[in-house]
């Protein structure tokens, strides 16, 4: 409607005073009372596995929307919220990898591939396998190319051409999350093994730091990495004096207490390795493969350990 000169404009959306009225809370507990019904039809050998993983797994994701909104004051803690149930869809999402060696769907198959992932609602024998995550997934499968690095499944940039986000995968203490130091914007020949260390490294302390700092990775495009920016944020906002280092410095703090937690619970340098076959086998059409050598890894983080 209009009048004068001035619109008018109804809501087209009704304002939301509770969590239960959000409609990805609405999706995600309707999801979860089915995967809950269809678990009491699982073999009695499964009850400590496969039914308690699945079951416990769905609800996290409607239990943390509701801490999430909870804290949506708390931009840091709402965050932190829903990545917590954004996690456990993209284990879910990684876990049909190793179909692709087996005699079932191919790569690309994307009908096939989302039945498969309704068999965990609907209780098909491999919903119920892949419901464990990609690891488990190819351990019960005998399958050894898995997209894994430290139990924590890839996303889709390809470690063989985006090399420095391929050395993230490896050495990030979060396991191969690309969202702990992605290189893909980097101004740089992704291919070259040569730079592929020191864009991983640069990557990993700012995201570091933006996260400790409860900002959005996306704010790296806002401010098209100019950290004088988010410092005269900070200074601003809070009225003091950061030094020009001041994100760098909070970024290595940070990855040092990971590396440090990592260590205490029996993780070493062995355990920053990609799958061999990123290694060994050619990516078409550029025939590439991950050549960052071993040696290379190992010194991304050499000043933070301690002898």
């Amino acid at each position: 409607m209009v009048e004068g000169k001035h619109f008018h404009y109804k809501l087209l959306m009704p304002i939301i005073k509770k969590h239960q009225e959000l409609e990805v809370y609405k999706r995600a507990f309707k999801n979860a009372m089915k995967i809950f019904q269809t678990s009491k039809s699982f073999p009695s050998s499964e009850k400590y596995s496969l039914t308690s993983q699945i079951t416990r797994s769905s609800r996290s994701v409607c239990a943390n929307l509701a801490e999430a909104w909870r804290k949506r004051k708390y931009i840091a803690a709402f965050r932190n919220k829903l990545t917590d149930s954004m996690m456990e869809a993209a284990e879910t999402g990684s876990a049909p990898a190793p179909y692709d060696q087996m005699d079932l769907p191919r790569f690309g198959d994307g009908a096939r591939a989302a039945e498969i992932i309704q068999e965990i609602g609907t209780g098909g024998p491999l919903g119920k396998l892949i419901g464990q995550g990609v690891v488990a997934t190819g351990a019960a499968l005998g399958v050894e190319r898995v997209p894994a690095v430290k139990g924590q499944a890839m996303s889709a940039y390809d470690p063989r051409v985006i090399k420095g986000t391929g050395v993230t995968y490896a050495t990030s203490p979060q396991g191969a999350d690309h969202t702990a130091g992605l290189t893909l914007f980097a101004p740089i020949d992704h291919r070259d093994p040569d730079l592929a260390v020191e864009a991983s490294r640069n990557s990993q302390i700012i995201r570091a730091a933006y996260d400790a700092l409860g900002l959005c990775v996306f704010n790296l495009a806002a401010t098209v990495m100019r950290s004088d920016l988010v410092l005269e944020m900070l200074n601003t906002q809070y009225g003091v004096d950061l030094s020009e280092d001041y994100l760098t410095k909070l970024g290595l703090s940070v990855i040092k207490e990971e590396l440090k937690f990592n260590r205490g619970a029996g993780l070493s340098s062995k355990d920053n390795r990609l799958p061999a076959y990123f290694t060994n086998e050619q990516l078409p059409p550029t025939n590439d493969v991950f050549n960052v050598t071993d040696d290379d890894l190992d010194r991304i983080w050499s000043d933070l350990l301690d002898d």
